[in-house]
């Protein structure tokens, strides 16, 4: 399993309550990817590239009712 580590406490309150902040289509469609994202740590076809500032290769994926823009640190599964 995967730990995540959110940008700033606003992201973080907002993924995690999802009863406040979500609605039935973001839950149907982010609840499988941050799912998969916490057991394996990717996701096919997410964007691949580099950011200035940040160490590592930089992941974006987009829904039709998300985007979320993540890193990946294989060694501290975060």
């Amino acid at each position: 399993m995967y730990k995540f580590e959110f940008s700033n406490r606003e992201v973080e309150s907002m993924l995690k309550d999802q009863n406040t902040f979500w609605d039935p289509e973001l839950q149907t469609e982010l609840s499988p990817v941050l799912k998969k994202l916490k057991k394996t740590g990717e996701i096919s076809g997410a964007d691949c590239g580099v950011r200035p500032g940040i160490i590592g290769l930089v992941y974006e994926l987009k829904g039709h009712t998300f985007k979320i823009t993540y890193t990946v640190n294989p060694e501290k599964k975060q």
